[in-house]
């Protein structure tokens, strides 16, 4: 029936097998938000296989014990209108 759920964890897992399977140790590895994840799991996780790691805005907020709590201050900023800021002249 096929995997309904995975994890950070099992995906770098799934990657370390791959990287074993066909001989590519020590690697390169890259991952971009999501993947960024996986990416750096996989290097905690499995050194020996891997070289280097580049990760692209891993979205590391979802490892977080409270995410909202610490993108509160992020969601308070304000767009700045196309005006500029008020009380500011040339």
């Amino acid at each position: 029936q096929g995997w309904t759920t995975t994890s950070v964890a099992e995906q770098a897992d799934d990657a370390a097998g791959l990287i074993q399977s066909l001989g590519l140790s020590p690697a390169v590895v890259f991952g971009g938000s999501a993947g960024g994840l996986i990416a750096l799991n996989l290097m905690l996780r499995h050194p020996g296989l891997v070289r280097a790691g580049i990760v692209q805005e891993p979205s590391l907020f979802s490892v977080l014990p409270d995410p909202q709590a610490a993108l509160a201050p992020r969601r308070a900023l304000t767009i700045m209108p196309e005006s500029g800021p008020t009380g500011y002249s040339t």
